[in-house]
């Protein structure tokens, strides 16, 4: 299974040597406005990008999360506040992030409806298949890819978003200079 962590380029050295770590307790996260645990590293089919995009230099890394520990598995908490919220529940954010670090077992519900996930603990070094830096943001963004991390888009664009994901991989092979 591939997935993908969207990152500041600034971090690409200290992951390429240690791994992805999660954000330790008591730091701030880097999305305003989104929902995020520490201890976590959130991985993603179709979002990763988007992430990327949100810094002046992103790097986008390519994971093959097959043999990482099932166990760590968990939903987005952005997933549960969603599914929650679409059938008229009202939670706030500490309990989404509360169901979903005590409900693995809609860890692939996440993926599959969200395309997000959530993983407890480092994605070692060994899991990381290859990484990209972005290009500039206009120029994604002029290409069509703006997406709203969410529910719909993942359904309805989700399949347009992973390929943006593997077009940069590709461009990057063949040498394009907008990717390194």
């Amino acid at each position: 299974m591939i997935l993908y962590h969207g990152t500041s380029a600034r971090a690409l050295p200290s992951i390429l040597r240690q791994g992805i770590r999660p954000r330790k307790a008591g730091r701030k996260g880097n999305w305003p406005g989104i929902i995020s645990s520490y201890g976590n590293v959130y991985l993603s089919q179709t979002f990763a990008l988007w992430y990327c995009l949100q810094f002046d230099e992103g790097a986008l890394i390519k994971i093959d999360a097959s043999g990482l520990d099932f166990s760590c598995w968990h939903p987005d908490e952005d997933f549960i506040f969603k599914i929650a919220k679409r059938s008229g529940d009202k939670i706030t954010n500490k309990e989404a992030k509360q169901i979903a670090s005590n409900r693995p077992d809609l860890a692939m519900l996440s993926l599959d409806h969200h395309g997000t996930i959530a993983y407890k603990g480092c994605i070692p070094k060994e899991a990381i298949i290859d990484h990209v830096l972005t290009p500039d943001p206009t120029k994604i963004i002029m290409g069509g890819y703006d997406p709203v991390v969410g529910l719909g888009a993942h359904k309805f664009l989700g399949d347009r978003y992973r390929r943006a994901h593997e077009e940069l991989f590709e461009e990057k092979e063949h040498g394009n200079k907008i990717a390194s």
